[in-house]
């Protein structure tokens, strides 16, 4: 059996498969236990043949007795030789396409994906955490090639794959359904597309949308931080696909989270910058619910540990309230002006680089008409900048650090003298005092 000949029709291999299946049945004394090692090493490879020679899965899964055969191999070899046929539907990527071929696949890699009779504790079975998620990062990807025409027979297929991840505890669901949360997400989208289309899906958006909230309500203990971005990017699709309430609700699951369970300041501050952009690219939610969300990421800003921190935040908030959909100059000018009163909080050392980068915001607000934002303000920031930069240069030992500010900020200065002599609108930037 070892030669690629044997191997050359399915007809053959369907045969010699249902044969060695009879055989071994018809062995009443044949338990997982009494097959001898080599054995076992033979059988696993005649079970694996078919994946190597066809380099398909999907043709592979119509031999119907390969289950059979896997099923007499103890739990170790069996989960190795499951592993095995997940690499290689990953490895060659040909299209699952049907609810059918899913459950065939998940059946052959049931080691892999729920607790069997026979299975060892997990200390027994992963000398580490890593090799555990290894192995479940294979069979998790694999509903990236799940695929069919019609959208219900797919909500289907990733309906089974839920319902056989959920059932695998929460040492491997925390990292199966990470993936078909996406893949949940992108068929959505393409839900979306169909309805806009005319097309009509038996499947309402609302419950995809529905299954993502419950899978994240499962995961939220386990990877909080990873949870709280799949909220985010949960609330956006739901916004997309104009589904305020869902929308609304996964932003709100987000907020909660970041509350409880993100406690590091820099985490903090990284979480609140992708929130803020998540929110800014929101285009069906109500003024209501937009404004209760942006007010609530702005309180946030200001209850960071670090001062530079905050100000940081501060500045990035302004754009909560300044985009092509939602513009409100006063609001984004208070963002601004909080973030220079805080400045004035922080060490000497640090205020340089955040004056420099407060100017950059004003500036493109400046450049993107937002007629608050004035020549006044500019000149005023100008010039606290220049006197900063003037007094660390007469110190005694200039602070090394600040070389990169300042080419930045000359780099700055040059883009509005540019914009002076050559840009669209020069006379809008004549009064900004660029000389020291």
């Amino acid at each position: 059996v070892s030669t690629q000949s044997t191997w050359a029709t399915q007809e053959t291999s369907t045969l010699l498969i249902h044969c060695l299946a009879l055989q071994l049945n018809s062995l009443n004394n044949l338990k997982r236990k009494k097959l001898e090692s080599q054995a076992v090493k033979l059988l696993k490879r005649f079970i694996l043949l078919p994946f190597e020679n066809y380099q398909n899965v999907v043709v592979c899964l119509q031999l119907d007795k390969l289950g059979e055969l896997l099923q007499t191999l103890p739990y170790q070899t069996r989960r190795e030789a499951a592993l095995e046929i997940a690499q290689c539907a990953s490895k060659y990527g040909h299209k699952l396409d049907s609810l059918d071929t899913v459950n065939k696949l998940f059946g052959l890699l049931s080691p892999l994906i729920h607790d069997e009779a026979d299975q060892p504790p997990f200390e027994e079975i992963y000398a580490n955490q890593e090799e555990l998620a290894e192995d479940q990062s294979v069979v998790s990807r694999l509903v990236h090639l799940f695929y069919n025409d019609s959208i219900d027979v797919l909500f289907k297929m990733y309906s089974s794959a839920r319902k056989q991840f959920g059932t695998g505890g929460e040492q491997r669901f925390k990292y199966t359904l990470v993936p078909l949360v996406f893949a949940y997400l992108r068929l959505a989208m393409r839900m979306n597309v169909a309805k806009d289309r005319g097309e009509e899906c038996a499947t309402p958006i609302t419950k995809v949308i529905g299954y993502v909230l419950d899978m994240l309500t499962v995961l939220w203990e386990h990877i909080p931080e990873l949870v709280l971005k799949l909220y985010l990017q949960t609330g956006a699709t739901a916004d997309y696909c104009m589904l305020e309430d869902q929308s609304y609700e996964a932003f709100t699951q987000a907020l909660v989270l970041y509350e409880e369970k993100v406690v590091e300041s820099k985490i903090q501050l990284q979480t609140l910058t992708i929130l803020v952009g998540t929110l800014q690219s929101l285009r069906n939610l109500s003024d209501t619910n937009y404004e209760t969300l942006a007010t609530k990421a702005c309180q946030y800003s200001s209850k960071l540990l670090k001062k530079p921190d905050q100000c940081q935040a501060a500045y990035l908030c302004s754009h909560l309230f300044w985009s092509t959909h939602r513009q409100d100059g006063n609001k984004v000018l208070e963002c601004l002006q909080r973030s220079l009163k805080i400045v004035d909080a922080c060490m000497a050392s640090q205020q340089i680089q955040l004056f420099v980068q407060i100017l950059s915001e004003y500036l493109y607000y400046f450049n993107n008409n937002n007629d608050k934002v004035t020549v006044k303000y500019l000149n005023v920031l100008l010039d606290l900048i220049n006197t900063n930069i003037g007094k660390n240069e007469e110190e005694t030992k200039p602070d090394i650090h600040l070389a990169p500010v300042s080419t930045y900020y000359s780099n700055t200065l040059r883009y509005i003298e540019a914009k002076q002599r050559s840009g669209p609108e020069p006379e809008k930037w004549k009064g900004i005092l660029t000389q020291s």
